[in-house]
């Protein structure tokens, strides 16, 4: 399944951007608190309502920088489960399909096991510094990654 994702935040960075509805601009949340990076891009997908009342949150595979503010086509291969400060705040898990290098990602299974425990450290510490209590699941293949994404935009459309 390929979706367009928009990108908040770009691999490397440890700005919290953060779309802002009203504003209909990107802007500066915070800075974390963590000496961490953003393992990979993050963004959202508009016309979704997540259960924590945002837009579906993206993890984005990538081998590039940049892109803060740019729309980009993402195929969804599944979902990290998470919780923050008591609100389920799952992530779905995308590759960047205009990446040559990452065209042979197709599935979980596919992302190297270093990688994937990169990803579940970084969002397992990152908010550490904040004292805020954020717990990461597992990850669950692609079925589970789109039943997500279609009750987060039938909650849109509600």
């Amino acid at each position: 399944m390929e979706v367009a994702m928009y990108v908040e935040i770009p691999k490397g960075s440890s700005d919290k951007y953060e779309y802002n509805p009203d504003t209909k601009k990107l802007e500066l949340d915070r800075v974390l608190s963590v000496a961490m990076y953003y393992p990979e891009k993050y963004g959202l997908i508009f016309g979704t309502l997540a259960p924590d009342g945002d837009a579906l949150d993206v993890v984005c595979l990538t081998e590039k920088t940049g892109g803060a503010g740019e729309y980009i086509k993402v195929r969804i291969i599944g979902v990290l489960r998470m919780t923050d400060n008591g609100e389920q705040d799952d992530k779905l898990i995308g590759v960047d399909i205009n990446e040559p290098e990452l065209k042979h990602i197709r599935k979980l299974e596919d992302i190297p096991e270093l990688r994937k425990k990169k990803i579940k450290h970084f969002f397992s510490h990152y908010k550490d510094l904040e004292n805020k209590k954020v717990q990461v699941g597992e990850f669950e293949g692609q079925g589970q990654a789109e039943k997500l994404l279609k009750q987060c935009q039938e909650a849109y459309k509600k």
